[in-house]
């Protein structure tokens, strides 16, 4: 449906989930990161670098996402609205299709 109206651009509704997903997983990072310090995790390599590493390859996504301006708008909810109301990147995808004679 998104694709077909050209709500997105180029883009893919899978971005949104995707980002989403990688930004939760900074949770698991944390944990991680303060299981290491408990000791419960040995190896620094475990405990520290490869969550350093991932939260910033999560900063990577993140930032691509933000770039496109969808994540933010779809998040917030925030849509732009045309003179008549509605949502105008809805109306921006639809063509006119010729009438039937």
């Amino acid at each position: 449906m998104t694709a077909k109206a050209g709500v997105l651009g180029s883009s893919d509704v899978s971005e949104i989930a995707i980002c989403a997903s990688y930004i939760l997983y900074l949770v698991f990072y944390w944990k991680v990161f303060q299981m290491w310090r408990r000791g419960e995790i040995r190896s620094f390599f475990r405990g520290v670098l490869c969550p350093a590493l991932a939260t910033v390859g999560v900063g990577f996504i993140v930032y691509g996402s933000l770039i496109g301006g969808w994540l933010l708008r779809f998040v917030s909810g925030h849509q732009r609205r045309g003179a008549d109301g509605r949502c105008a990147v809805l109306q921006q995808g639809k063509k006119e299709r010729p009438k039937k004679i």
